[in-house]
C-alpha cells in the first residue's frame, strides 16, 4: 500500500467513526424552541390587544366629540329660543347660553332619575 491509499483509508475511517459517533448521540432538541413559540404567541396576542384597545379609545373619542357637538347644538338652540321668547330685546347671549345649559342639565338629570 502506498501513502495515498493509507491517507485515503484513514480519512474514510475517520468519517465513519465521526458518523457513528454522531448517530450514537441523541439528537438534542433546539433549546427554548417551545419557549420561543410561547413568547412569540404572547407578543402577537399583546399586539392584538393593544390594537383593539386603540380602536376602542378612538371610537370612544369620536363618540365624545359627537356628543360634545350635539350638546353644543342643543345649548345653542335652547339659548336662541330663550332670546326669541323675549323678542331679542334685553338680556345677553352669554346669559341665554348659561341658562340654556342649566336647563338642559336639569332636564338630563330628571330623565336619568
Amino acid at each position: 500500500m502506498d501513502t495515498s491509499e493509507i491517507t485515503s483509508q484513514s480519512t474514510t475511517t475517520r468519517k465513519r467513526k465521526a458518523g457513528k459517533a454522531a448517530a450514537s448521540r441523541p439528537a438534542t432538541p433546539r433549546e427554548g424552541s417551545a419557549a420561543d413559540t410561547l413568547k412569540t404567541a404572547a407578543r402577537a396576542q399583546a399586539a392584538q390587544q393593544a390594537r383593539q384597545a386603540a380602536a376602542v379609545q378612538s371610537e370612544s373619542r369620536a363618540r365624545q366629540e359627537i356628543d360634545a357637538q350635539q350638546w353644543q347644538q342643543q345649548v345653542a338652540e335652547a339659548a336662541y329660543f330663550r332670546a326669541e321668547l323675549r323678542g331679542f330685546v334685553g338680556g345677553s347671549p352669554e346669559q341665554d347660553w348659561f341658562e340654556a345649559e342649566n336647563e338642559l342639565r336639569r332636564q338630563e338629570q330628571e330623565t336619568r332619575a
